[in-house]
């Protein structure tokens, strides 16, 4: 199982060829287990209203939900290592 915790979130743009769009890719790591207390993906970060609305979110929210999950990831490396 990789452990997010030690590898900052990054934010990867794909491109579509036919349309020549970029969108956000998912910061989805495949651990996928919401920790009991915060409620929170261990993996990725995101809350489960992120994970939700991810599919259906544009570019700008999308990042947003990145930079909040970057902040929790921060915090939590924060407090592992104190």
């Amino acid at each position: 199982m990789k452990d997010r915790s030690s590898t900052l979130i990054t934010t990867a743009t794909k491109t579509d060829s036919a349309n020549q769009v970029s969108t956000i890719e998912s910061p989805c790591i495949g651990v996928c287990k919401l920790d009991s207390t915060s409620d929170y993906c261990i993996g990725c970060f995101r809350s489960r209203k992120d994970l939700t609305v991810w599919s259906k979110a544009n570019n700008t929210q999308k990042q947003k939900i990145l930079d909040t999950a970057l902040l929790r990831q921060k915090s939590f490396n924060q407090t592992s290592n104190t």
